[in-house]
């Protein structure tokens, strides 16, 4: 009777966890679902900022090679 019990509630405990572990990924999903469309947000943001600093060094190093065109004009 007594392994029957302990069976029993070790059954009755291992139901527990994997209904507390499931509710708890399962809250985690929804969460995840709520703010996606604000990591998906950043994201975009990040890239463009990218962008925008590699375009402006590509404009920068247009500039310096300019400039540096013209000084070796003059010295010649």
């Amino acid at each position: 009777m007594n392994k029957r019990v302990l069976g029993f509630t070790l059954l009755l405990l291992g139901a527990g966890v994997a209904g507390y572990t499931y509710q708890k990924r399962r809250q985690k999903r929804k969460q995840d679902k709520r703010w996606r469309w604000v990591r998906e947000l950043l994201e975009e943001e990040k890239i463009q900022s990218k962008r925008g600093l590699e375009e402006k060094q590509d404009e920068g190093n247009r500039i310096a090679g300019g400039h540096s065109s013209q000084t070796q004009i003059q010295s010649i």
